[in-house]
Order: structure tokens, then sequence, then C-alpha cells
């Protein structure tokens, strides 16, 4: 049985109230809890620093679903979900294009991802896309602009 993994990809000026923590509380009626992946793309910095009309885009495609070119304002949240093949081998990259940078990256690989986070936290910054740990003041991996 594959997992359900949905993405949730926001322009945020502030922290996200979603925490591994919170997902991990939530009832499941005795029915086997099955893991939900969830993807969280914020821009990192504040107002002062972000013009208010400042987006970036957003492509996501993998083997077999091309989800189309999303633009990201402050405060939307993109959202997919889906399940991971049963080989292991379920992969999700993405273009990412903002007036800093741009380049194409895998945010969702079944090796590197599925026991790395419950909550997988990007961050887009000035000088890329960072992979943020849940262990406070660290980063997994940043992909920086090509």
């Amino acid at each position: 049985m594959g997992k359900v993994v949905e993405f949730s990809l926001g322009f945020l000026m502030s922290q996200h109230p979603l925490t591994s923590r919170g997902l991990a509380s939530l009832p499941t009626r005795g029915i086997p809890r099955r893991i939900v992946r969830h993807l969280l793309i914020s821009w990192l910095g504040s107002a002062t620093v972000l013009p208010s009309g400042h987006s970036f885009t957003i492509h996501c495609k993998s083997k077999d679903d091309d989800l189309g070119a999303h633009t990201i304002w402050p405060n939307d949240v993109y959202t997919f979900e889906f399940h991971n093949n049963v080989w292991g081998t379920t992969l999700f990259y993405c273009s990412v294009t903002t007036s800093y940078g741009q380049g194409v990256y895998d945010f969702y690989r079944y090796d590197r991802d599925n026991k790395r986070c419950d909550v997988c936290v990007y961050t887009v910054t000035k000088d890329g896309v960072n992979a943020l740990s849940t262990k406070p003041g660290r980063n997994d991996f940043i992909f920086n602009w090509k």
C-alpha cells in the first residue's frame, strides 16, 4: 500500500503553524495511521526584505504527472497529494523561478525523503531553496540557484 503525500506550497511572510507534532496528534479513530507527507514551500524573509508584490513560479512534475506552472503570491498556498509507487522510486521535481534566480530540483525523492520528514519544509531565499531540518537552526541541504 502506498503512502499519501500532500504537498503544500505557500508564499508566507511568517512561520507556518503546521508542525510534525501537530500532524502526529491527529486522531486516527482506530484506523491504522498512514503517514501523510507534507511539503511546505515559503519565502524566507520579512516584509522589509521582500516587496509585497514579490512572487515565485513553481512547476512540478513526475514521470507520469505534470502539475502545471503556478505563481505563488504572498499568503497563497498550493497543494497536491499522491501515493508513493510500489517500487520505492517516486520522484517529483520542480522548476522554481524567482527574480533572484531559477533552478530545477528534486523536491520529493523517495530514497531521500521517505524517512527524512513527515513535514518536509522548504524555504525559497535570495540564494536558492533550503530544505529545513526538524532540528532548529539547521538546514538538511540547500539547492543553490543555477
